[in-house]
């Protein structure tokens, strides 16, 4: 054994770690005949456990997947019989599949009108109008229909092409008018109505006009315009191609000219006409509907003086206004417009009315301003019965109602409803009944008017108002002359005022002398 002298022994870091007594684990015993060299593999008893652990517990076996592989024993014979299956779908794929699609896509949609149209008047304008979808095929007299017999010029000043075709109907029967152009992919098309009398007084017959002003050639030749003599398909149907270029341009100009001869009475006249401004002149007292039947969308519907049994105005983007006399139900709609007018409800004793003259107006984002006259010039027991209803949203509600000189106390039913903005309603000293002004964030105020001056009197009776509620958002009573009576009577009516965030008011005034 050899001793290091101290100088010569290694020596060791000062670190208090390393001055603590280190263990060493004794080395694995190492069977004889085996070498000590690492080695990834088992060593023979290990090897010997698991091999006879899988013997005994298959199941613990890793089992992968595999997709399994059929063997190719197709014959050229099968691969002929493969081809000719193919063949055969695809043959029948074209002959029955292909004209199944195409008939379904063929096949009329129905069209859903909204109101005042009822099934009726749908079938009434819709057969015609497919007819004019395809014009092109049907120039002339066909089956009954006449079609596209154009009268053609071009104007070489404005590079403009023109088209104008002209029909006459007799006076009696119902009428209809109807266009395919609607808010989508029409952009380029416009359109107006003018429905007159004809200043012509040797005409008897009712006269339609349809003038066309084209961009180019081939669109004037791409409109369509088809007539219809009897049944359900009397009027015209004028069809307008869709999706214009933005350079090209198309204005279609329709005129209805009724005879002049006096006391016309007309069945029904409907309108269906979305993109089209229309207006209706001077008509009355000459032609008179039974039922007038006005739809529209984004042009404006005026009526300079219109008399009819019923008349019904839908529209959504365009104004209604105009002069209306109307014995039975008057209806004007719309979303995104205003309402003006100057109304008469007139009474008329018939054996199977009801006994009621209705009137409705409706406006979402616009004013309705309206004066409306209750006419009745007959005697009637009970008295005849007027009804109103007004709703707007987001815009002024004024409606001016009187009673006619020659009009008894006849029965006022009237709820008028807002949101966003001022409501007024006035009446006149004729008015006798409850009333009923709520609102929710803002006020509610009656006017009486100067209850001192002679025009508050008829007689020994004064013109009274008597509060069951009186409060800041709310005026709830009666008004009439003399004496609240007890119990309700057929004369008295109701006047209901709503609104939520907006003042209401009810007023009164002097009749007019």
């Amino acid at each position: 054994m050899i001793i290091l002298a101290p100088e010569d022994q290694p020596q060791v870091k000062n670190d208090p770690h390393a001055s603590r007594p280190t263990v060493r684990l004794p080395e694995p015993a190492v069977p004889a005949g085996r070498s000590s060299t690492p080695s990834t593999l088992p060593d023979y008893e290990t090897s010997q456990a698991q091999q006879l652990l899988e013997h005994h517990f298959p199941s613990r076996r890793r089992r992968g997947w595999h997709w399994p592989q059929a063997p190719l024993n197709l014959k050229p014979r099968s691969y002929k019989a493969l081809l000719y299956g193919l063949a055969l779908y695809v043959f029948l794929t074209i002959v029955v599949g292909v004209p199944l699609i195409v008939t379904q896509l063929r096949r009329p949609f129905p069209r859903h009108h909204p109101p005042p149209w009822d099934d009726t008047e749908e079938t009434e304008t819709s057969s015609l109008l497919d007819l004019a979808r395809i014009g092109l095929v049907m120039v002339g007299d066909t089956g009954g229909f006449i079609c596209n017999n154009w009268t053609m010029s071009e104007d070489p000043d404005t590079n403009r092409y023109r088209a104008s075709v002209s029909h006459a109907f007799s006076p009696s029967g119902s009428l209809s008018i109807s266009s395919n152009a609607s808010e989508a992919n029409f952009v380029g098309m416009t359109g107006a109505l003018w429905v007159d009398v004809n200043p012509d007084t040797s005409v008897s017959d009712i006269v339609l006009t349809v003038d066309v002003v084209a961009s180019t050639d081939m669109l004037r030749h791409m409109v369509h315009v088809c007539f219809g003599d009897s049944g359900n398909d009397r009027g015209a149907a004028i069809y307008v191609p869709s999706h214009l270029p933005s350079s090209d341009s198309v204005d279609v100009q329709i005129y209805l000219l009724y005879p002049s001869s006096p006391s016309l009475d007309i069945k029904n006249l409907v309108t269906s006409l979305p993109l089209y401004t229309q207006a209706f002149d001077g008509l009355s007292p000459t032609v008179v509907f039974d039922t007038l039947s006005v739809y529209g969308s984004r042009g404006d519907v005026w009526c300079d003086s219109v008399q009819a049994r019923k008349v019904v105005i839908q529209n959504s983007l365009g104004s209604i206004g105009g002069n209306f006399n109307v014995t039975q139900l008057l209806k004007l709609d719309t979303i995104e417009a205003p309402i003006k007018g100057n109304i008469t409800l007139t009474y008329v004793d018939t054996d199977d009315d009801s006994g009621t003259s209705s009137l409705a107006m409706y406006t979402g984002n616009s004013e309705i301003n309206a004066n409306v006259t209750l006419h009745y010039s007959g005697s009637s027991d009970p008295s005849p019965e007027y009804m109103m209803d007004v709703k707007t949203f987001n815009d002024t509600l004024t409606l001016d109602v009187a009673y006619d000189t020659s009009t008894p106390n006849a029965r006022l039913d009237l709820r008028a409803q807002n949101n966003l903005a001022q409501s007024t309603v006035l009446i006149d000293e004729q008015f006798t009944g409850t009333f009923d002004l709520q609102t929710k964030l803002s006020s509610a105020e009656v006017l009486e008017g100067d209850t001192s001056s002679p025009d508050a009197y008829r007689g020994p009776d004064r013109r009274t108002f008597i509060y069951d509620t009186r409060s800041a958002t709310r005026r709830k009573g009666w008004v009439g002359w003399g004496a609240r009576p007890d119990k309700w009577q057929p004369d008295q009516g109701h006047i209901d005022l709503v609104s939520s965030y907006s003042p209401v008011t009810l007023r009164t005034r002097p009749s007019d002398p």
